[in-house]
């Protein structure tokens, strides 16, 4: 991620913002250094610490780095050291609430509000649409998704959520109101729902990292999972990082979003696993080449059979794809949707745009991508059936790629849809 692209990333985050335990096996020994010591069994807390080292699980040791996030099994900072459960528990670091990595972590000293939370690692099955079955696992051993906020079959989950990352969120069983997310870290969600009916409202998500597999849902920001039904609206998201998506659907789940403000980020330098090609199955890092397009990130996806329904939102994404599907048999719906490719920001005084859109009252200037410069596609359907209704989408490549399933566009209750493509517009693959 460019310094600036990321600034510019942070403003239209933060100024677009309306409103917003079991016992562990972790174990502090030593003196602890300054002000940073265990406070429960789960949770170590200060406002300074050095991390002198972190030792990952021997049997993990050879996997790529998406899989020593999950695997840390001590902590040696000065003062102390704290051993962890990895099969049971994930460490994870915030600062001043926002998450860093821990797994990489040496020699770096923190300051602020810092602390160290173990938490319960949710089930390892994935949710229900890994395209290419048990081989990502392979790659980056059991999939365990952490998460600021994770929802079960019984509501929310305190053992399995990180509060230190909930940036103020009032969190009940069925919502989350106000969080303001932040995340420097890779493989690290803010919402994860594996069952219920969960409203998130009135909230702000920035992600900058790696993601982790966007076929499992994995280091993705906002995740409906099994038969989860997960409502969205009046947010903003900014993402951005190889497979740093910004919300996803799969399993039988349903994600509702209304309201909301979506813009995604390529970025090049950044690949999500250290011994993978960026293109290979089964990771598929990267937009497949065969299409002509350059991108690593896609800012919605839904997946198996799960259903994204998405009415009066703008997203972006500048590399790869706005609102995909793949591997599945679900539905997508967009209804009055802003889909871009290339980036937004809040309108300003002066500033030359290729085009504007208006969210909520907020006027909003559009950059268009260009061909063969971090280019993709808005849609692709793969076995789904899509439906587009009014709208306008902007693409310097395809509107919507069709290799299986069906895509219905027309216009909505009030408003035609508008498609502008600079290369193609509607491709079909096969028969």
């Amino acid at each position: 991620m460019k310094k600036a692209s990321k600034v510019l990333a942070l403003a239209l985050a933060f100024c677009l913002l309306l409103s917003v335990g079991a016992f562990a096996s972790g174990e502090a020994t030593g003196e602890a250094a300054g002000s940073f010591a265990q406070v429960d069994e789960t949770h170590w807390a200060g406002d300074s610490l050095t991390i002198e080292s972190v030792e990952i699980a021997e049997e993990y040791a050879e996997y790529v780095d998406s899989a020593l996030f999950g695997s840390i099994s001590k902590i040696v900072y000065d003062g102390g050291e704290i051993d962890v459960d990895y099969t049971a528990y994930t460490a994870v670091l915030t600062v001043d609430g926002v998450q860093y990595d821990l797994y990489n972590a040496e020699n770096v000293t923190y300051t602020g509000d810092v602390e160290i939370t173990l938490v319960a690692k949710a089930a390892s099955t994935n949710s229900g649409s890994s395209k290419f079955g048990d081989d990502a696992g392979s790659q980056i051993g059991s999939i365990y998704f952490t998460a600021a906020a994770y929802f079960d079959e019984d509501g929310y989950a305190e053992e399995s959520s990180v509060e230190a990352a909930q940036g103020g969120a009032v969190i009940d069983d069925t919502s989350v109101s106000g969080m303001v997310f932040d995340s420097e870290g890779d493989y690290f969600s803010a919402i994860y729902a594996a069952s219920g009916e969960i409203a998130i409202t009135d909230s702000t998500f920035t992600a900058f990292g790696k993601g982790g597999d966007d076929f499992s849902g994995f280091g993705i920001v906002a995740v409906a999972a099994g038969t989860a039904n997960l409502t969205i609206d009046n947010c903003v998201f900014v993402t951005g990082g190889a497979l740093r998506s910004a919300i996803w659907s799969g399993g039988s789940s349903t994600v509702t979003v209304t309201n909301t403000v979506i813009q995604s980020y390529n970025d090049e330098e950044l690949v999500a696993y250290t011994t993978e090609d960026n293109y290979a199955v089964s990771m598929m890092q990267q937009v497949p080449f065969a299409l002509g397009l350059t991108g690593n990130i896609r800012a919605t996806l839904v997946c198996g059979s799960g259903n994204g329904i998405y009415t009066n939102c703008l997203v972006a994404s500048n590399g790869w794809a706005v609102l995909s599907t793949d591997s599945g048999s679900g539905t997508l719906v967009a209804t009055d949707v802003t889909a871009v490719l290339g980036v937004i920001e809040e309108a300003q005084e002066g500033a030359e745009y290729d085009t504007t859109a208006t969210i909520s009252d907020v006027e909003y200037g559009i950059t268009l991508g260009r061909v063969g410069e971090l280019s993709g596609y808005i849609a692709y359907c793969d076995g789904f059936s899509d439906y587009v209704y009014g709208g306008d989408w902007y693409a310097p490549d395809y509107l919507i790629i069709i290799t299986g399933g069906s895509v219905t566009v027309g216009a909505s209750d009030t408003s035609r849809f508008y498609g502008w493509s600079d290369r193609i517009g509607f491709m079909r693959e096969g028969t």
